[in-house]
């Protein structure tokens, strides 16, 4: 116990001097209260907020443009076409002008010409990504039939949040970290954090968290471009 408090309890409550001081302790704890409970909140917010980004837009199995998508459908309906060519010559084309692709694989997702080519015998289609160029990360990465979802396609937050298809899918998933926090904020207004409230607390508080990411992971998903 402070110093502070000791000299409250000592004094009795028709002392001015000890309402004063009681005040004092008690503008204390509201402050030291109200500072724990926007950490939280803070902290709250971010966890829904990144845990909505990430299990939805940042993973690998998710696109962020349609394009991706053509793209890795370019690469199946080839490889098909590849095999049936390979099984009835005995080879592989040497370009792919000599398969009987449809639409949709004649391109890649971007309306570009494949590049094609041999290696050791083996046939090797490539998309150099939203940019055309060699590297890039994100849509930028590229691309091909031997390893369709390199490492590098997984879109860091910065390129998803410049995307006019994916702003809707960013801006959702911060609006339940903020009214995440908010909530967190309201709901802690009676706490007084003492030792023997936290062994409610803590797992109430676990809970709710699984429970707002969860809907924010829910309600970004829908907001992801069409397509996916």
């Amino acid at each position: 116990m402070s110093s502070v408090e000791l000299e409250c309890v000592s004094f009795t409550p028709e002392c001015l001097k000890c309402v004063e001081i009681c005040a004092k302790v008690e503008r204390m704890n509201a402050r030291k209260r109200l500072t724990i409970r926007l950490m939280l909140s803070l902290i709250f917010g971010l966890i829904v907020a990144s845990v909505a980004l990430t299990s939805v837009g940042g993973a690998h199995s998710r696109d962020i443009r349609f394009e991706q998508k053509n793209t890795r459908y370019g690469f199946e309906r080839i490889d098909m076409a590849l095999a049936k060519y390979h099984a009835q010559n005995g080879r592989y084309p040497k370009t792919l002008n000599e398969l009987k692709l449809d639409w949709l694989a004649q391109k890649d997702g971007w309306r570009r010409d494949w590049i094609y080519s041999l290696a050791d015998g083996k046939p090797i289609v490539e998309s150099l990504g939203r940019d055309g160029k060699r590297g890039g990360i994100g849509t930028d990465s590229d691309l091909s039939n031997r390893n369709p979802r390199p490492p590098q396609t997984r879109v860091p937050l910065w390129m998803r949040a410049r995307e006019p298809d994916a702003k809707m899918m960013v801006v959702s998933a911060l609006f339940c970290g903020l009214l995440a926090g908010v909530l967190t904020v309201a709901a802690l207004e009676k706490v007084t954090f003492a030792a023997k409230d936290l062994i409610i607390l803590v797992p109430a508080l676990l809970t709710a968290l699984a429970m707002a990411a969860f809907g924010a992971a829910v309600i970004t998903l829908f907001h992801m471009p069409s397509g996916h």
